[in-house]
């Protein structure tokens, strides 16, 4: 696989790549009244958000928040369906080049990965060790440094419009949570 990648942005931008992206951004929310809006009239909107790709005057909605308690407390951030497409088209075309990249022990949201897989792996290896560590980094998700992230990202994607919609994406922050200017991600529900 080539080091750094180009000529991307077409093939998200492409008709084909967008009607997976609106059939994945669909799946178990199929009884949301936006979904259905935008199931309704899907060859429009598809169509609109294809030329705002291209043309390149994609902006993203701004996210609806709300507080869940179980298993901590935490604010779930929810994107516009319109923006989970392109969120999905994006990830369909570029994902594939980070997969190799990423360690083996790593499930969520990973292809062929998941739950059951990573219990699997946890029984491999509680038999094999005798200790483990358990942890989790507090406030990860609004920790994350937005240009730190897109140079990482800009190391495998030299396609310059890929990287401005990744900028795009990245500065639809959280501003109204009191978030820092250039850092933090949204916490999606998943």
């Amino acid at each position: 696989m080539p080091k750094r990648i180009g000529f991307l942005y077409d093939q998200i931008t492409s008709w084909s790549n967008l009607y997976l992206a609106y059939k994945k951004a669909c799946k178990h929310k199929k009884s949301k009244s936006e979904t259905t809006q935008w199931m309704y009239n899907c060859e429009k909107y598809l169509f609109e958000l294809q030329a705002e790709l291209i043309e390149q005057r994609y902006h993203p909605q701004p996210y609806k928040y709300f507080f869940i308690r179980e298993p901590k407390e935490r604010i779930i951030s929810v994107a516009a369906f319109r923006d989970r497409v392109v969120h999905h088209a994006l990830v369909n075309i570029i994902e594939p080049y980070f997969e190799a990249a990423f360690i083996k022990d790593s499930y969520a949201t990973r292809k062929e990965k998941g739950l059951h897989l990573a219990v699997s792996a946890a029984q491999k290896y509680a038999c094999r060790y005798k200790w483990y560590l358990k942890l989790d980094i507090e406030k990860f998700f609004a920790s994350v440094n937005h240009e730190i992230l897109l140079k990482l990202i800009n190391r495998k994607i030299k396609d310059p419009a890929v990287m401005s919609l990744c900028r795009i994406i990245l500065s639809n922050q959280r501003v109204s949570m009191g978030m820092e200017e250039n850092k933090g991600l949204p916490n999606p529900r998943l």
